[in-house]
C-alpha cells in the first residue's frame, strides 16, 4: 500500500519484506497492553509504521538489491562455469526451502544467463523431487510437487537431509550447461519459479525468442535432463541404502 501511494506501482519485494518485519516489531513494542480500541488502533499503527519505514528504507534497500543483481550478472558473464553451479544450486535450494526464490529473483532482477542458471536449478528441484517421490505418493501429489512446489518435501528434508543431495548434485551439473552450452536466458519473473505453473518455461521462451531457439533449453535442460539425471542419482542412492521407501512420503 505504501509503495502504491508513493510510486503508483508494486514495490520491491525485499523492501516490502523489511517493512512488514519492522512494522510488526514496532507495533508489538508500542502495544504491549490491550485496550478497548485495539481493533482501530492496531491497523492504523501498522499502516502508518509501514508507510514511514518504506519511506526510510526504500532507496537504500533498492540500491543494495540492484547492486547485488548487477554483480551476479557480471560474475556470471566472467565466470559462467562456477557461477552457473552456484546460482543453480542456491536458487534451487531457496525454492525448496520456505523462502521465496521468486521474490528474491524479482528483487535482485535475476535475468539473462544468471536467470537461466536459476530457472534450471529451480526446475531440477521441482521435477527431481517429483521423480524421487514416485514410490511414496499418488499421482496427484507427484504433479503438485512437479509443477506446484517442491517445498512440499521440506518437512521430509528436515527429517532426512540426504534426500536433498540428488537434486543438488544435478543442479550443479546442469547449471554450467545452462550458462556455457545452451546459453539459457530468462526474465527475473521466471528465474525463481522453475516449473511452477510452467512460468519459468514461458519466461524462458519470452527472453530467448528472436535470438536463439529457446526449445532446447526448455525441453532438454529444464524438463528432460532434470527428470533423467535425478532418476539415475536417486537409483544410486537407493542402492546404497541412503534413501529408502517412505522417505519422501507427503
Amino acid at each position: 500500500i505504501a509503495s502504491g501511494l508513493i510510486t503508483g506501482k508494486p514495490g520491491d519485494p525485499m523492501v516490502e519484506y523489511f517493512c512488514v518485519i519492522f512494522a510488526i516489531l514496532f507495533v508489538e513494542l508500542v502495544m504491549r497492553k490491550k485496550t478497548p480500541l485495539d481493533i482501530l488502533i492496531i491497523p492504523f499503527l501498522y499502516a502508518i509504521s509501514a508507510f514511514l519505514i518504506y519511506v526510510l528504507i526504500n532507496s537504500p534497500v533498492k540500491a543494495a538489491t540492484t547492486a547485488i543483481g548487477n554483480f551476479i550478472r557480471w560474475a556470471t558473464e566472467v565466470q559462467p562455469f562456477f557461477m552457473g553451479i552456484i546460482i543453480a544450486v542456491v536458487m534451487g535450494m531457496l525454492l525448496t526451502a520456505p523462502i521465496s526464490s521468486a521474490a528474491i529473483a524479482i528483487a535482485i532482477t535475476l535475468d539473462g544467463l544468471a536467470g537461466g542458471a536459476a530457472v534450471v536449478g529451480c526446475s531440477v528441484q521441482m521435477l527431481g523431487f517429483a521423480v524421487m517421490s514416485r514410490k511414496d505418493n499418488n499421482i496427484g501429489t507427484i504433479i503438485s510437487v512437479g509443477i506446484g512446489t517442491s517445498m512440499l518435501q521440506f518437512k521430509n528434508i528436515l527429517k532426512k537431509p540426504i534426500i536433498w543431495l540428488p537434486t543438488i548434485i544435478v543442479s550443479a551439473i546442469l547449471g554450467p550447461l545452462a550458462t556455457l552450452v545452451f546459453k539459457t536466458q530468462t526474465t527475473h519473473i521466471g528465474s525463481g519459479m522453475g516449473t511452477s505453473g510452467l512460468v519459468g518455461q514461458f519466461e524462458t521462451y519470452s527472453a530467448m525468442a528472436g535470438s536463439i531457439s529457446p526449445w532446447p533449453s526448455i525441453l532438454i535442460l529444464q524438463i528432460a535432463l532434470p527428470i533423467i539425471l535425478v532418476y539415475i542419482v536417486d537409483l544410486i542412492f537407493r542402492k546404497k541404502g541412503w534413501i529408502k521407501e517412505g522417505d519422501l512420503k507427503i
